[in-house]
């Protein structure tokens, strides 16, 4: 859930260039000025920007995880 708000608020920051982008992608692929074409680009942009985001932060995602997962047998949560 914490993946997805994040991508979406980065995406709301940055949708007039995200635009763009999908924009310009429709063109380089011949799709002219399809808006559902454009809308697809965009989302597929969206979706390669979150992974990649997500990876480049990922130790400190998972040093926050293991922080926040509560451990049974000790009793308290991981540190």
């Amino acid at each position: 859930m914490i993946f997805n708000f994040t991508c979406a608020a980065v995406a709301i920051v940055f949708a007039a260039q995200l635009a763009t982008l999908a924009k310009w992608l429709s063109t380089m692929l011949r799709a002219g000025d399809d808006i559902a074409r454009q809308i697809a680009n965009a989302q597929i942009i969206f979706n390669i920007l979150g992974v990649v985001l997500a990876i480049k932060f990922l130790p400190l995602i998972a040093r926050g995880l293991e922080k926040l997962i509560f451990d049974k047998q000790k009793g308290d949560r991981q540190t």
